[in-house]
This record gives C-alpha cells, sequence and structure tokens, in this order.
C-alpha cells in the first residue's frame, strides 16, 4: 500500500514514511493510491474481535510497515491507557440510539484514541533513527491535550501546541497548560483555531524548517489520525445491527474516518455530519456551497472551525483522484475563500453524507433534554449530535458519537447539573501551576517562540 498526495504530485510513500511526513511537500494532504476491500468472511472474523485485535487488523489493512513485535507491543500499550476495558464501549441512550463513548482515554476526549496510539509511535520512531522528533500541532481545544498526554516525559521528543486564546474552555486550557515538563511549549494565539491551523500549514511548508527540525504533525491531516479513528467505527459497526453514524465535527476528521470505513466495504449506514453555528460544512453538504463566515462562539469550541483539513481529502474522493484539479481549488479558495460545487457533485455528496447545523439554543436545550428524560449528561459537542439524530429519525438504529466527558465543558452545562461528578484528574488541574505563552496570530511571532524551544 502506498500513500500520495491530494494535489498530484507523483511521490508516493509508505505508511510509516507517511505517518513521518504529515503533509505532502505539495502542500496536499496523504491519501491511499486505492482502498483495500474486505469481504464477507473478513466481516465475519472481525466481529469476534476485541478493540485492540480490530486495530491490528485495520492497519495492517492499509499496508503497516513496522516490525510486528513492536506494533504489537504499540497497541498493548496504547489501549491500557484507557478507563474502560473495550476502550471505545457502546451503551444505549434510548431505543433506536446507542452511544459510542470515545471519552475514556486520558484527556476525556475522542482525539486520545489516535493520539495515544500516535505517541507511542513518535516514541518508536525517535528511538529507531537516533534522532529528537519535533512535533507541531493546532488545536480547537481536545487535540492539544491529548498530544501532549501522548508524548510528555518523553527527552527525545519535544512539542508545540496552538490554541486560540480565551476560545477553548477552561478544562480543555488546564490539560494543556498544566503539563510543566520541559519538552511542552504551549502557545496561545490571538485569533481563532483557523489562524492556528493557517500558520502550523505555513511552516510546514517550509522546508528547511521541516528537515531542520525534523517536524511532525498531529493534527487530522496525518494520515495515521484518520485511519485509528475507523476503529472505533468498526467495533461499533459489530454492536450495533446495521447503524448509521451521527458524527459531531468541525475538521472533519472524525466523520471522513468513518466514511473511509465504508469505501473499505463495511455497510455502515447513513453519516450524518453535525456542527454547530459555525456550519461551513454543513452549508457545504446541504448547498455545495464551500465559504467562510463570520466565525461565531458557541457552547462547542472544539468545533469552531471555518476551514476543515480533511475536506481536501474527501473532495480528492468526489473528483475520482483529480490532484491537478484540487490543486487549482484549493488555490482558488486560499484567495476567495469560497468554493461552489456543480449538481453533479452535490448529487455525488448526497449519497455520502447528510448534514445539519445545530444552534447554540438547540444545543443547549438537548443536554438539558437528555438529562432530564434519560438521566444521562451529555457534553456540548455530543449534544450536537444527538440534536441531529433527533432531527432525522429514520427506521432502524442511530449511533450517536459522543466525543467528549461533560465535565471538559462545565461552563455549558453546570446550570442543567450543578453538582455533576467530575473525575479526579480534572478536578486536580485547578491546583496545578500554569505555563503558557500569548502570541500574536502571525506565523513569524509563532517561529520566534518555536526556534528557541526546538534548538534547546
Amino acid at each position: 500500500m502506498r500513500y500520495r498526495s491530494t494535489r498530484g504530485a507523483s511521490q508516493t510513500w509508505s505508511l510509516m514514511e507517511g505517518f513521518l511526513l504529515g503533509l505532502a511537500p505539495d502542500g496536499g494532504l496523504l491519501v491511499p493510491e486505492h482502498f483495500p476491500r474486505v469481504d464477507e468472511q473478513t466481516l465475519r472474523t472481525w466481529s469476534r474481535y476485541s478493540f485492540a485485535q480490530l486495530c491490528d487488523a485495520i492497519f495492517r489493512l492499509f499496508g503497516l510497515d513496522l516490525d510486528d513485535r513492536v506494533w504489537q507491543r504499540i497497541v498493548a500499550d496504547t489501549v491500557v491507557a484507557f478507563d474502560h476495558p473495550e476502550v471505545t464501549p457502546v451503551t444505549q441512550l434510548d431505543d433506536r440510539t446507542a452511544m459510542l463513548e470515545l471519552f475514556h482515554g486520558p484527556t476525556y476526549a475522542f482525539k486520545d484514541v489516535a493520539l495515544q496510539l500516535m505517541g507511542q509511535l513518535y516514541a518508536h520512531a525517535s528511538a529507531h533513527m537516533g534522532a529528537r522528533i519535533c512535533i507541531l500541532g493546532a488545536t480547537s481545544g481536545d487535540t492539544g491535550a491529548a498530544a501532549i498526554a501522548g508524548v510528555r516525559g518523553h527527552d527525545a521528543m519535544r512539542i508545540c501546541i496552538l490554541h486560540p486564546h480565551e476560545k477553548v474552555s477552561r478544562v480543555q486550557r488546564l490539560q494543556m497548560t498544566t503539563v510543566i515538563e520541559e519538552n511542552i511549549l504551549n502557545l496561545a494565539v490571538r485569533g481563532t483555531f483557523d489562524d492556528c491551523q493557517r500558520i502550523i500549514k505555513d511552516v510546514f511548508r517550509d522546508a528547511q524548517m521541516k528537515q531542520q527540525y525534523a517536524l511532525r504533525a498531529v493534527n487530522s491531516i496525518n494520515i495515521v489520525r484518520i485511519i485509528a479513528q475507523m476503529v472505533y467505527y468498526a467495533y461499533a459497526f459489530f454492536r450495533v445491527p446495521q447503524p448509521r453514524f451521527v458524527v459531531p465535527t468541525g475538521n472533519f476528521g472524525n466523520a471522513l474516518s468513518a466514511f473511509w470505513l465504508r469505501c473499505i466495504g463495511v455497510p455502515i449506514g447513513d453519516i450524518v455530519v453535525a456542527t454547530n453555528e459555525n456550519d461551513v460544512l454543513a452549508t457545504f453538504f446541504r448547498e455545495g456551497v464551500y465559504a467562510t463566515r463570520t466565525f461565531k462562539t458557541t457552547p462547542s469550541p472544539s468545533m469552531d472551525i471555518q476551514v476543515a483539513s480533511n475536506f481536501e481529502r474527501y473532495v480528492y474522493h468526489v473528483l475520482d483522484g483529480d490532484g491537478d484539479a484540487i490543486a487549482r481549488m484549493m488555490r482558488t479558495f486560499a484567495e476567495d475563500h469560497s468554493l461552489v460545487f456543480d449538481a453533479n457533485v452535490r448529487a455525488r455528496m448526497a449519497k455520502d453524507f447528510c448534514a445539519d447545523a445545530i444552534s447554540n439554543a438547540r444545543t443547549l436545550h438537548t443536554i438539558e433534554d437528555t438529562y432530564r428524560t434519560r438521566g444521562v449528561l451529555i457534553d456540548p459537542h455530543t449534544a450536537c449530535a444527538v440534536a441531529a439524530a433527533r432531527a432525522a429519525p429514520i427506521d432502524g438504529h442511530t449511533v450517536v458519537v459522543a466525543t467528549a466527558h461533560p465535565a471538559k465543558f462545565g461552563e455549558s452545562i453546570e446550570h442543567i447539573c450543578p453538582n455533576q461528578p467530575i473525575p479526579e484528574r480534572i478536578a486536580a488541574l485547578d491546583r496545578l501551576p500554569v505555563s503558557m505563552c500569548v502570541v500574536e496570530a502571525t506565523t513569524e511571532a509563532v517561529v520566534r517562540e518555536i526556534v528557541p524551544f526546538f534548538s534547546r
């Protein structure tokens, strides 16, 4: 299995080469040259697998090029980091709706699944190469905390995370900024997540800097993030009959992972993209228009994203792998901040995804109603998915993707459940010292901070 850039470059990479590369040299994202396929016999075998066994099987399907003993240790060390023996259990919300609980990891968010694995992979790569690895990432709240948790204390790795200043929840901020190890740098950017993401891409496009500091990526631009997230969709598929998935999404990587599972032949039902009031993706799937808008503050900050990285991977699929067309399209978007797709493309997209945009009021009402009627407290991101699921009832079973523990977003739900149980790891954050640096939303300002950090 080889991987190529969405923007048409002829060079290809193996999975581990792609993992270490992050962003392709031409600015594109890596995608498989073709999707592997599973047959009914394989699905019957997988149905008996644990989470760890599914992880092993799916990565091997995508051409894992790693020593078997090393890989088995990495998977085992990843799984043990989770509080629940199933890693991502499926629980029943009501007669027709189940929840895929992705919040049992060290930072109580779905990002832990992929980033615990990636932390282990980076540690192995650093030891294998005998060189330091410098990790650079942007976060809308959860990726940063999960990435830091995956590599904290590793002497051979440095990690710098950018987050939008005063635009993440209190717990998200503390989970990042109370990790004081010397290999951690937190930069609070005076801007939005999209500014953080833009700066990261600018730095990765600087070939000299990328090579000098062995820069690596943890955002969902990294191909391993997408494959790792396929595992929990497969796990849920074997526990809920013919499920459709409703996915709260901002950067689109989580929903794309479900789509890729379908692409390899797992017959999941509809995939519903649930956004908040920053509804760029919902508008794209409903109207065929992809355009940035005025940023809106919401109770679900991890979804407050205008430019979704994995949009490019999906459009590459829709355009049948036309890398030149993707390159032109992304140049147009960089200039005009808008793309319009024709009726044929919209018809094809309608077969892949449904979408709904959930207002702030509807989000908070869904949290309150779910707690009152079901006794289940959900976070604001999961609430967007629950609201979307209720708006589009179907015959069959729905799996709502529960992406974070409600205790991470106490500001939004304390009036609904003022005495909610708080995990000790979250309660302890208020007792820890904080370290972060506030910078302007420019590439130059960030580079001034990361160069001495990565150099020491």
